[in-house]
């Protein structure tokens, strides 16, 4: 069992190919807080892994210190995730920060006098884990959607990075959906949401009320053309 595990996570590595997760920003990310005051400040339910905990806050009190309010909510325990994808999670635990990093930058960058994200971790009933991270921050650049998934692509569009590209390069991975949504009302205060869906899907969809005058690169991409009612 032990060597099929091993020979799991060799096939991973070899899979994630290019992608760069720095040990120094997984170390990073993996530090107990060093001023009691602050950790008190910060509070939600535990995901029941350490690592994963210690994540979530230090993005929280990241986005603090950039006049951001990262609202946490927990609600199952990820050690059944984690278990699941034990060979490829440094993988999926980076692509979670990514989305993070992403949605806390984005947000204060926003006029709105209340900068926000939330961050949903949860569950379903048929045992589908997912998250979902909100802000309301400017919309995405029309060429960020159209070029989603291709090397150089970020939330800020081409020639900031791989941040696109890292993060579905993690979800076809994990064969997870991904699905990106833009406003309505439904979503309201945050003007756009990211989801990673571990339903063995492997789906990427826009739903989006731009659909209609998107033309993605990728004709895997899935368009959904959105009025309130398409957000669930």
């Amino acid at each position: 069992m032990k060597n099929a595990m091993m020979a799991r996570a060799r096939e991973a590595e070899r899979l994630a190919g290019d992608l760069d997760v720095s040990p120094a920003e997984e170390m990073a990310a993996i530090q107990n807080p060093d001023d009691p005051e602050e950790e008190r400040k910060i509070i939600f339910n535990s995901t029941g892994l350490l690592f994963f905990n210690s994540l979530l806050y230090n993005h929280a009190r990241k986005a603090r210190e950039r006049g951001v309010t990262l609202d946490i909510k927990v609600l199952a325990r990820a050690t059944t995730l984690f278990l699941r994808y034990l060979p490829i999670w440094k993988f999926i635990h980076y692509a979670i920060g990514n989305l993070l990093e992403n949605a806390v930058s984005s947000a204060a960058e926003t006029e709105h006098p209340n900068p926000e994200v939330l961050f949903l971790f949860g569950c379903s009933p048929s045992g589908v884990y997912q998250v979902l991270v909100s802000d309301n921050g400017p919309d995405f650049e029309k060429e960020v959607l159209e070029h989603l998934g291709e090397r150089g692509n970020t939330t800020k569009g081409s020639g900031h990075g791989n941040g696109f590209y890292s993060i579905l390069k993690v979800v076809r991975l994990a064969r997870a959906s991904f699905v990106l949504r833009e406003g309505p009302e439904k979503l309201y205060p945050y003007t756009k949401q990211i989801g990673l869906i571990f339903d063995g899907a492997g789906r990427i969809e826009i739903q989006s009320r731009r659909a209609g005058n998107l033309r993605p690169k990728d004709p895997q991409i899935i368009l959904t053309q959105t009025g309130e009612e398409a957000y669930v």
